[in-house]
């Protein structure tokens, strides 16, 4: 297939931020590995306490865009019919939430279970399925998110494929240090395979302007949804096994790292060494 066209309109997002080995924001990536230690528990201990569902917000404090403090942690878990929930947060607080956060929890509001009993799940008890699987499927609400989820969504969708593909943009310009935070916007209009419009934010942590940025991302990324299959390979990727907790943002981490090295090359003999044009850090230090 030489070209494709967009069926729909569309508007995505590919961020990355220097919070963690996924690139991905911290507190997004601390609520899936709460989850994935809750639903880990329940396969190996406590199924007769713990249900197969749930849902994990973390919040964190930040000082002039640094990580500061862990501020809130709210965990719903699924309980069985007759298991107490002080037996239920007890096992969260001691086997999952000090392991992963520290031992010392004072000063973080934990919510578990915040209305009592969690017993009706699934598409039983919510609706609007939908809404939340767009957030899960990227950063969650950290960010701006793009018009549709990816689940049931292959990459002939300009959704999934697009978004992967405004995420290796982003790798290649935290990967040189021209930038701490990068958001990929990329739009789509109906019939047109060329996109709208490419915009980039920084955060005011570039080493280069936005604008820059921007002309560097043009020059070497070409956003037409046949390219973005081609240049990432898509066909040798089993989609299947991206649909869980550790959702697409850590397993395109691993996916795009050895296609961006070649952008990364391209991108430093284009711009040899960067100026400095502001650092937000250290002007609010």
């Amino acid at each position: 297939m030489n070209f494709l066209i967009i069926i729909m309109k569309s508007m995505n997002y590919g961020l990355l931020f220097k919070e963690t080995t996924e690139l991905i924001p911290l507190p997004i990536m601390v609520a899936h590995e709460i989850s994935k230690e809750i639903d880990s528990g329940r396969k190996n201990k406590y199924n007769h306490i713990f249900g197969r569902d749930g849902k994990c917000q973390v919040s964190v404090r930040y000082i002039y865009g640094q990580l500061f403090a862990y501020d809130a942690i709210i965990i719903s878990a699924l309980t069985r019919p007759g298991a107490t929930i002080s037996l239920a947060k007890e096992i969260i607080i001691e086997e999952v939430l000090k392991p992963l956060i520290g031992k010392d929890l004072a000063g973080i509001n934990i919510l578990i279970n915040p209305t009592g009993v969690f017993l009706v799940c699934e598409p039983y008890g919510d609706s609007g399925l939908t809404g939340r699987m767009i957030v899960l499927d990227t950063y969650g609400d950290y960010t701006k998110h793009s018009d549709g989820p990816f689940y049931g969504e292959d990459v002939s969708k300009v959704d999934r494929s697009a978004s992967y593909y405004a995420r290796f943009a982003a790798k290649a310009l935290i990967d040189v240090d021209f930038s701490r935070k990068c958001e990929v916007c990329v739009s789509y209009s109906i019939g047109i395979a060329n996109p709208i419009a490419v915009s980039i934010d920084s955060f005011r942590t570039g080493k280069l302007s936005d604008e820059q940025l921007l002309a560097l991302v043009n020059q070497h990324y070409d956003f037409i949804p046949a390219n973005n299959r081609k240049e990432l390979k898509f066909k040798n990727v089993s989609f299947m096994k991206w649909q869980n907790m550790d959702t697409w943002v850590k397993k395109t981490y691993q996916f795009v790292g050895n296609i961006s090295k070649q952008k990364q090359l391209s991108f430093k003999v284009h711009m040899g060494k960067p100026k400095v044009l502001h650092n937000f850090y250290k002007s609010n230090s």
